[in-house]
Formats: structure tokens, C-alpha cells, sequence
């Protein structure tokens, strides 16, 4: 495999050369024999574990691989091991065969992925800070699969390694220290928002503060110094910004260049940060905080345009280019994904944004603010793609992370687009629709659509992710047959209701509730009463109020069955963690505190069992990373 081979054509006699395929990542091709037997020794061990699904044994194999690697690098003259190249063999491994929907060789390959790099590079001080960092994103990769599944707790865990080994990597390696600690963060916070973790007291203060809270907190603001320190080093303290002309040593195009890369690369640290922020914030319901990070980040994505140079092509191109084969580069498109979400909630962006040029005044009208929402989340979108096919070595963690953010966003589009045809609708009654206006939602229809082929491509078609997507689809068939009933077009005859009826089935199979739930994930008969897992439990409760809404659509004879779907899910919306450890951070809503977002949750998740007149109107959007709706 290293190297040209000669295949002997059995009847003909004839000899035919043909290269082989190319190495992994960072193995030069070589033509030891006794390596190729070694590595197809490797192989072969590394197929029979995967097809017995025996984890230990894949670790045994993967060790095998690892000093295949190592051989090839010695053999062909260096000294030493490339930890950035092993971890990425790895991750690519693993990651083709969770796409394939073999989670069991996926998991069984990371799990052991960061002991395997210590040994692989063991004796080697030359190496260390690069193979702390490699284990980081091993780590982060094995915690990403772990969140997927549902093990929010492990996940946490999981993350919190990855911080220990991206501190220990140096100076050297601030962008993985920023992404560790943004993706333990965000770990934390739903950790603690799907009651994923249970509060002991302090023993010094007697007060039960939540570890997982404190520990967000100070991911946070790791994430921020490391930050910081980054944009120090290559700046040198020079302060650069809108409003600040920057200070420019010499005027050549070669040192222009380098202080736009190094403008681009601290304004990409900053906004991977915010967005763990925004995330963070979101998944605790702190819809205040979360509008104040996205409109840093649309700030700071000014301050990357701004710090553009006509000669060297910055701007937004720069800053993609950057950041695509960068360790943060699923963090950034992340960000930017949150962004939008706040954008179409409550116009973070509207008036910052250069959409407003030709304007005398902002414009923060709903269409304005759609149209602000939808540049983010293309832009999330083209980026993550862009990691997500990263060949880079330091990017195949985020790789990994980017195919979930692909389907993420697809998701986010298709729900901004039926708020957007709605709210057009809307202003159209009183009068008959134009053509373009009846095609809006056919267009909605389609983005749906695609957001369902996108979840299903992640490799899993039972993924609650692609339960999201459906529901998603269910909502463009209600919105149809709101249409109808007010003699616009659309599906009428109930058709539109009925469709609808059937997908949110569909969606409520994918979340584990095929039946009204009696208990929560939080109660001692969880099993027993059907409950939705807890890291599925605000979502499942959102779309257990919209078919509820559906169920009263459908006639009299569903309303006891819409009853039982409307309680099931304020019961779950209301089994909080907050409401149940009487913790000092959060002031009980009968005595004033947390009344505002309190309520801004409970109206939202009325509004969506109060009638089908709700769908599009929400002041929600689901998310497929945190697996729960961001209110706002």
C-alpha cells in the first residue's frame, strides 16, 4: 500500500502497473516489505475486532496501527512520532464508521484513543505539547459521540480531560485550549438543564450550588483568557478595531498580510468563545446573555471585515479560509449558527449589520431580521462544510463535529424559512395571495425537507435529530392547513392536518414517546410512565404540545387525547432543575426572581398547545446540538 505494485494480469500474462492508494495522514509512502506485512498484519487484526464489536480488541489493533504509523515515519528516516497525524487517523476512522451507523467500532476506537497517543509517543519530550493537544482532540471527539448518545454526564467528563490536555500543551496550541474549554461549557450546561447531574452542598458554605454551574463559568472564562493571550502574542499588543487605526510597521503587502492573518485568527478565538457563551446561555434559558454574546459576535464578524485589505483579499473570505483547518473551526461555525438563532428571535445583528447601508434609519423589522439570521446560518453552513472536508490533521476532530452542525443548520434554515413565509402570509390577509406569496411556504416545504435528508445523512435515521427534522416537516403541513381554513389555498379538507398528524407521530416514535408520558425523566417510575429521556425532555415536551394542537384541529372526538399530550408536556417543560434544589443562584418564581424567562418558556410552550394558530409564531427554535428549544 506504500508504495508502486506490479499486478499480474492471470491470463494474458501481462503486467500492469498501477499506484496504490494513498497513506493516512502523516505516513510517507515507503518500500520496506516488512512494513507492508506489518501493516496488513494491522489490517486485518483491526477488521476482525470491528466485525466483533470487541472494544478491547480494537484498542489492541489500534496500538498496532499506531506503531505501523510510528515505523513508517522512522523507516523513512525521522525520529520521532507525529502526534497530530495519529490522533486524525484515528478520528477519521472513527468517524467514517459512526457515518456508516456503526456506532460500536466508532465509540470502541476513541474510547482508548488519548492512552494510545501517550504510548505511541511515549519517551519522546520533543513531541509532548503536541501530543497533549492530540489527545485533547481525541478526547473531544470521544465526547462528542458520547453527547450524541444521550450520555450528557460522561460527555461532560469527557470534555473536561480534553481541558486538562489542552492546558498541558502550551502556549503553542491556544486554539485548542479554546476549543476544549468551549465544548466543556457547553457540556456543562446541558448537563444542568437536562437535570443530568444532581447538587451536593457545599461543606464550607453549606449552600448547594450546582458543580456543573461553577464549572461552566470557569470554562467560560478559560476560554476567554486563552483567548486573549492568543490575540496578545500575535498582535503585540497593539490594539486593532473599529474606530482604532491599526499600527501598521511597514506598509508592504507581505506585512499587511500577516497582521490581517493574525487580526483574523484572534477575531476567530474570540468568536469560537462567544459562541460557547450564546450556547451556554441558551441551553440555561438566559435569553439576556445569550442576545448580549450574539451581538458580540456579529460585532466582532465586523471587526473581521473591517480589518479587510483589498490587496490581500480579507474580509469574510480571510476569516473562513483561517479558520476551516483550525481545531475551533466547528466551534466558530457553531457560533455562528447561535447568531442567526438570536437574529430571528430578537434582531441581534440588525442594526450592526452592513445589510442597512443603503437605509437611512436600521431596519429592525421581521424581514430585516430574517434576512440577518439567514446570512448567518449560510455562513455557518458553507463553514462548516469547509471543516467538515478538512483534510487538515489538526481539524479532524471538528471535522467530526462540523457533520452534526451541517444538519443543524439545515435545520435552523428550514425552521427560519416557515417563520418567514408565515409572517409574510400574515401581512397578505385581508386580500388574495399572489403567486410568489402561495409559493413561500411550497418553499419551506422543501428546506424541511432538505433538513430531514441532512439529519439522516449524520448515519443514524432513528436520531432523535432527525425526530427534530420531521416535526419540522409536520409544522410546514400545519401552517398549509391554517392557510386553508382561512381560504387562501394551501391543504385543505383536513388533508393538511392529517399529514401533519402523521409526521408528528413519526418524530414522537424517534423521541421515545410514542404515547402520552405519565412521569418525567426526573420521577422513580420514569420507565414506567413513558417518560422521554432527560437530555431529550424539553424537546420532546415542544412537540408534544404542537400535536396536541393538532389533536383539538382534528375534531371533538381527539380531545381527551389532546388533553393528555398538552399536560405531558407542561409537566415535562415544568420539571426543571432549578424548581428542585432550591439552590441559591436561582430566586423561586413566587417571591420575583427568574419570573421574566420563567414566563417567557411557559408562553411559548402554551402558545404551541393552544391552537395550530401558534405554528411559525413562536418565540422558539429548535436546536439539534443542545436537543432543545432555544426561547427567546
Amino acid at each position: 500500500e506504500t508504495h508502486t505494485v506490479m499486478t499480474v494480469c492471470p491470463k494474458k500474462k501481462k503486467i500492469w502497473p498501477r499506484r496504490a492508494s494513498s497513506p493516512p495522514r502523516g505516513v510517507s509512502h515507503d518500500d520496506d516489505a516488512s512494513l507492508c506485512t506489518a501493516r496488513a498484519m494491522m489490517r486485518l487484526a483491526f477488521a476482525r475486532a470491528a466485525r466483533a464489536r470487541d472494544a478491547p480488541s480494537l484498542a489492541a489493533a489500534m496500538s498496532c496501527r499506531l506503531i505501523a504509523s510510528t515505523s513508517a515515519s522512522e523507516a523513512s528516516g525521522g525520529t520521532k512520532s507525529d502526534p497530530s497525524a495519529l490522533c486524525a487517523e484515528m478520528v477519521s476512522y472513527a468517524r467514517q464508521a459512526w457515518r456508516s451507523g456503526d456506532r460500536v467500532t466508532a465509540t470502541g476506537v476513541l474510547q482508548h484513543g488519548a492512552d494510545l497517543i501517550a504510548r505511541a509517543t511515549e519517551g519522546q519530550p520533543e513531541v509532548a505539547a503536541a501530543a497533549h493537544a492530540a489527545k485533547s482532540r481525541t478526547h473531544l471527539a470521544w465526547a462528542a459521540m458520547q453527547s450524541d448518545l444521550g450520555e450528557l454526564a460522561h460527555a461532560h467528563a469527557t470534555t473536561a480531560e480534553a481541558c486538562a490536555c489542552a492546558e498541558r500543551s502550551g502556549s503553542g496550541y491556544v486554539a485548542d485550549r479554546v476549543t476544549a474549554h468551549v465544548a466543556a461549557a457547553v457540556a456543562a450546561a446541558r448537563c444542568h438543564r437536562a437535570n443530568a447531574t444532581r447538587v451536593a452542598p457545599d461543606p464550607e458554605t453549606g449552600f448547594a450550588t450546582p458543580w456543573d454551574v461553577l464549572a461552566l463559568e470557569d470554562h467560560l472564562e478559560d476560554a476567554a483568557g486563552s483567548a486573549l493571550a492568543a490575540e496578545d502574542d500575535t498582535t503585540n499588543k497593539q490594539e486593532t478595531g473599529p474606530g482604532l487605526e491599526p499600527c501598521v510597521e511597514s506598509k508592504s503587502p507581505k506585512t499587511e498580510s500577516r497582521k490581517e492573518n493574525a487580526i483574523s485568527w484572534g477575531v476567530s478565538l474570540r468568536v469560537a468563545t462567544l459562541g460557547g457563551r450564546c450556547a451556554a446561555a441558551s441551553a440555561l434559558n438566559d435569553a439576556d446573555a445569550a442576545f448580549d454574546a450574539a451581538c458580540d459576535i456579529f460585532s466582532q464578524l465586523e471587526h473581521a471585515e473591517w480589518a479587510s485589505c483589498e490587496k490581500t483579499g480579507g474580509g469574510w473570505d480571510a476569516f473562513a479560509r483561517g479558520v476551516a483547518d483550525a481545531p475551533h473551526g466547528a466551534a466558530v461555525a457553531s457560533a455562528l449558527k447561535f447568531a442567526g438563532h438570536w437574529a430571528a428571535l430578537r434582531g441581534a445583528g440588525a442594526v450592526a449589520s452592513h445589510l442597512n447601508d443603503d437605509t437611512t434609519h436600521a431596519d429592525t423589522s421581521d424581514t430585516h431580521r430574517y434576512r440577518v439570521a439567514m446570512r448567518a446560518y449560510d455562513r455557518a453552513e458553507a463553514l462548516a462544510k469547509a471543516v467538515a472536508s478538512s483534510s487538515a490533521p489538526e481539524a479532524a476532530a471538528a471535522a467530526l463535529a462540523a457533520d452534526e452542525l451541517v444538519a443543524d443548520v439545515a435545520l435552523a434554515k428550514a425552521q427560519l424559512s416557515l417563520r418567514s413565509a408565515v409572517a409574510k402570509l400574515e401581512r397578505g390577509e385581508g386580500r388574495d395571495l399572489s403567486p410568489e406569496e402561495k409559493a413561500l411556504l411550497s418553499e419551506a416545504e422543501a428546506a424541511a425537507a432538505a433538513a430531514v435528508t441532512a439529519a439522516e445523512a449524520t448515519g443514524d435515521p432513528e436520531h432523535p435529530r432527525v425526530g427534530v427534522a420531521v416535526a419540522c416537516s409536520a409544522d410546514v403541513y400545519v401552517a398549509k392547513a391554517v392557510l386553508a381554513a382561512k381560504g387562501k389555498g394551501g391543504v385543505g379538507d383536513g388533508a393538511g392536518v392529517l399529514f401533519a398528524d402523521g409526521l408528528y407521530r413519526n418524530a414522537l416514535r424517534r423521541f421515545g414517546t410514542a404515547r402520552p408520558p405519565t412521569s418525567v425523566a426526573s420521577d422513580p417510575d420514569a420507565a414506567g410512565g413513558g417518560a422521554a429521556p432527560a437530555h431529550l425532555r424539553l424537546v420532546a415536551a415542544f412537540a408534544h404540545a404542537k400535536y396536541a394542537a393538532v389533536l383539538r384541529a382534528s375534531g371533538a372526538n381527539r380531545a381527551n387525547e389532546a388533553e393528555a399530550w398538552s399536560n405531558a408536556a407542561l409537566k415535562e417543560w415544568d420539571d426543571d432543575f432549578s424548581e428542585r434544589t432550591g439552590s441559591e443562584d436561582v430566586v423561586p418564581r413566587e417571591n420575583g426572581g427568574d419570573a421574566r424567562d420563567s414566563r417567557g418558556e411557559e408562553d411559548a410552550i402554551r402558545n404551541a398547545a393552544g391552537g395550530i394558530g401558534s405554528v411559525g409564531k413562536t418565540r422558539a427554535i429548535l436546536d439539534g446540538q443542545l436537543m432543545m428549544p432555544v426561547v427567546g
